[in-house]
């Protein structure tokens, strides 16, 4: 039986000892004859150690090798589940759709949660400063009842958030509050500018989805984007903000006027936001 671990250590630090010594006395050393087994058998417990390492090592390797060798097939097995998953979704009925078809779908409703988010802190802020008007509190309820019709419509298709909602619906309370304290024509600007780009928008998703084919097998979206295209945010004193071909012919700021400007901006940051917010 092999010695114990305390015992061949006691033995070699006993050795040490008597190394040292000789070597102070500088006489050769010459074990005791008592130490001479222990010394034996602390070599024997190191070999044999070495040994059982080097096997546990080789069977190790071996069995990493094999596993190497089957990782592959699992690898090619677990692609082609992930590229089904990615290749088929499925709607509330169970029925296969393609991922293009889909993905534009969530793509879709995805920029019209986040255009009605940011709409409705527009309108919140203005609710916030213009307190005392029946029209700001009017068009800031008829806002979250639309945002609300968007997000039952989510879930049903798989649909989540952007990333930017948090952002735009920061932005849409300070913008909102921010022309509710301008003078009215630039606040009526602003409304026009944001009613114009969100009646482009939804006019935008019902042609892609007829041209897609999503027009019948998406009928509720198609219905709440039609509802939401007709939707009146701002009362008739809101201008609808100069088109491009205005801007490029008009000779100076005063052809379009300091509203139709700042109007044209806040319709191109609105469009390029959602736009935006679709992809993320």
């Amino acid at each position: 039986m092999l010695p114990s671990a305390s015992a061949a250590a006691a033995a070699s630090i006993q050795y040490c000892s008597r190394v040292a010594c000789a070597a102070l006395l500088r006489q050769p050393v010459v074990p005791a004859a008592p130490w001479a087994p222990q010394i034996s058998q602390l070599k024997m417990l190191l070999t044999t150690s070495q040994t059982a390492s080097g096997s546990n090592w080789r069977c190790c390797s071996s069995r990493s090798s094999s596993s190497t060798h089957h990782q592959p097939h699992n690898h090619e097995q677990q692609h082609n589940q992930q590229q089904y998953l990615d290749e088929t979704n499925f709607y509330e009925d169970g029925s296969e759709q393609p991922m293009d078809k889909h993905q534009m779908l969530r793509e879709l409703l995805r920029k019209a949660h986040v255009a009605e988010a940011a709409m409705a802190n527009v309108l919140a802020g203005q609710q916030l400063v213009l307190r005392h008007r029946p029209d700001a509190a009017f068009f800031a309820e008829q806002e979250r009842d639309a945002l609300h019709t968007v997000q039952q419509l989510m879930p049903r298709y798989r649909v989540r958030p952007s990333a930017l909602l948090s952002v735009l619906q920061g932005v849409g309370l300070a913008a909102g509050a921010a022309a509710a304290l301008a003078p009215a024509a630039a606040r009526n600007a602003v409304l026009g500018a944001l009613q114009e780009s969100l009646t482009g928008l939804y006019n935008d998703q019902l042609r892609a989805m007829r041209e897609a084919g999503l027009s019948d097998e998406a009928q509720d979206v198609r219905a709440v984007m039609i509802k939401l295209r007709n939707l009146d945010r701002a009362d008739e004193a809101s201008p609808a903000p100069p088109d491009i071909v205005s801007l490029t012919q008009a000779q100076s700021l005063a052809d379009v006027g300091a509203t139709g400007v700042l109007g044209a901006v806040v319709k191109a940051a609105a469009d390029a936001a959602v736009a935006a917010s679709g992809k993320v």
